[in-house]
């Protein structure tokens, strides 16, 4: 029994070809489609990968990654039934499954909203417990006082001290019980497995996730967080996270040499997580005053382009599609600041001479004064940006500004791990990313003598804060003001 890749039904008028995956077993082949047409130069029919001079390369590997695993999936049930293989059994099992699996994500739905409903009327009757049980305590404190300042009547006032504290108890339990059942319908709908704490990370980046109070670019970094801690301890569990767990975890990210502007981010993201349940799970919190996160440190040597290298840029010839269209959204993000999860405007967001966005990261709306290079390349584009993956686009751009003679300088990068401040070199173009263009935005801006709240503002910022920390380059503008104290 084997399976291999082969590439079929090559059109005349695009050169492409289907890929298919065939199986093969004592004579018997059957070949199914992975819906997916390539050059056949760019696909490697042993691997079954599709190489990256495709611009659709991570999208079609991983349709041809799910038709697989479908595929095989299907022939190891038809085996198991002892059915013939053939491609109407195969089928059949495949349709079967996805059948299987429609009624299923409908099922959750109404699982999902008949749970939400049950939580949200049992936390509104846990406010009211809270509540009672508030006052309660009050009554029992008050008539303790009352009992040790008139002692001739102390038989009377302990029976109404055991009284209230009955009722407190009772309440008490009654909240628990409501928790419990808190906790039981989120496992029922597949939110709660364990109090583990990667458990509950995945659990809080779904519940954030259907609330569209996080993105889902943003889940990765959580990811990273999870696979750091199972790193630091596979069984950690959130009851067992108090001070020591977070100094020592701290210290030990620190000894892996990761730096400290990113172990701040992982730590307030932890940090957050362990707030999100402490109520519910009864957790301690007060020990965070005591936590000394690792100093952040400001990379000195802020990353922008010249005019020069914007002008070469702007010149070089390129051939491939794909880093035509990233050079293209590159320099209008040089023009407007716009982040790259932002860039798939059309003509509905240019409002005279404003480019208005909603921003994807904060939703905040703002607007961004359209200068005559930014419509020229929005128009050049069909009014229309495809929205490409980061890492295609950061890989691509690279190997554009790689060709560049301009970019062969050396670079430099500050870095701090712990106490331990370094300078890493680098070839510019080693260093390029998406975020170059907003921060050459931002040099460009300020150099031009704009109020950096304008330029916060055009940014999508509350403030100048972060401008200033992470966008601006400090030495330049002191370069640029040295003359006024001469004047």
């Amino acid at each position: 029994m084997s399976y291999h890749y082969k590439l079929d039904g090559k059109s005349l008028k695009t050169g492409k070809a289907t890929i298919y995956i065939v199986y093969r077993s004592n004579g018997t082949e059957v070949a199914k489609s992975m819906g997916v047409t390539v050059n056949p130069k760019h696909f490697n029919s042993t691997t079954g990968r599709v190489s990256s001079k495709d611009a659709q390369f991570i999208e079609k590997n991983e349709r041809i990654q799910q038709r697989t695993d479908e595929f095989q999936a299907a022939i190891r049930d038809v085996e198991m039934f002892g059915q013939p293989v053939t491609k109407a059994t195969i089928d059949a099992i495949i349709q079967s499954d996805n059948d299987w699996k429609q009624q299923r994500e409908s099922e959750l739905v109404g699982v999902h909203a008949k749970g939400w409903q049950e939580v949200s009327e049992n936390e509104a009757r846990l406010a009211e417990l809270r509540e009672e049980m508030k006052q309660t305590r009050w009554l029992v404190w008050r008539d303790k006082y009352i009992l040790e300042e008139a002692l001739p009547r102390e038989e009377r006032y302990q029976r109404m001290i055991h009284d209230l504290q009955q009722q407190l108890a009772a309440l008490d339990a009654e909240a628990a019980e409501i928790r419990d059942q808190i906790t039981h319908i989120q496992e029922e709908a597949g939110f709660v497995s364990s109090a583990l704490f990667v458990d509950k990370l995945n659990e809080y980046c779904k519940i954030k996730l259907l609330n569209m109070s996080m993105q889902k670019q943003t889940v990765s970094n959580y990811k990273l967080i999870a696979t750091a801690v199972n790193k630091f301890n596979p069984r950690l569990q959130l009851k067992d996270m108090d001070l020591q767990f977070f100094q020592d975890f701290q210290a030990h990210l620190v000894d892996r040499g990761v730096t400290n502007n990113s172990i701040r981010g992982m730590m307030t993201r932890i940090k957050g997580i362990y707030l999100y349940f402490a109520d519910d799970l009864n957790l301690p919190t007060g020990f965070f005053s005591k936590f000394e996160q690792v100093k952040a440190r400001k990379d000195e040597n802020i990353l922008f382009l010249t005019p020069e290298e914007l002008a070469e840029l702007e010149s070089l010839p390129l051939k491939p599609r794909v880093h035509q269209e990233v050079r293209q959204q590159f320099l209008f993000a040089v023009e407007t600041g716009l982040r790259r999860s932002d860039y798939n405007i059309t003509a509905a967001n240019i409002k005279g001479r404003e480019i208005v966005v909603t921003t994807q990261k904060t939703g905040k709306t703002v607007s961004i004064p359209a200068t005559d290079k930014a419509l020229q390349l929005f128009n050049e584009a069909g009014q229309n940006f495809r929205l490409i993956p980061e890492s295609q686009f950061n890989q691509t751009l690279r190997l554009i500004c790689q060709k560049m003679k301009t970019m062969q300088s050396e670079s430099l990068k500050t870095l701090q791990v712990g106490s331990k401040v370094t300078t890493k070199s680098f070839k510019k173009w080693q260093r390029m990313t998406s975020h170059v263009a907003r921060k050459t935005f931002v040099e460009n801006a300020v150099a031009k003598g704009i109020e950096l709240i304008a330029i916060a503002e055009w940014l999508g910022h509350s403030d100048t804060t972060m401008l200033t920390k992470h966008y601006a380059n400090t030495k330049m503008i002191a370069k640029r003001e040295a003359h006024k104290l001469f004047e």
